[in-house]
């Protein structure tokens, strides 16, 4: 399967597939099927989603431009 990444409107990025992902030193996250990642930056699990847009009223749903 190849890796989706999904916005969610006014909230995380939603990765599914498989994949690694890294923090700044190199050093792996648990490796999960799926993850929610945080966009409001007000997450206490960051770089997870805990939801927090929510309470925060994180607004953002922009739209991709389709290619011509």
């Amino acid at each position: 399967m190849d890796v989706k990444i999904t916005k969610i409107d006014h909230g995380p990025y939603v990765v599914e597939g498989v994949f690694t992902m890294v923090d700044a030193d190199g050093n792996a996250y648990e490796a999960k099927e799926s993850i929610a990642l945080c966009r409001c930056g007000q997450s206490i699990r960051a770089p997870y989603c805990d939801a927090s847009h929510n309470r925060t009223r994180y607004r953002e749903n922009s739209r991709a431009i389709p290619e011509e």
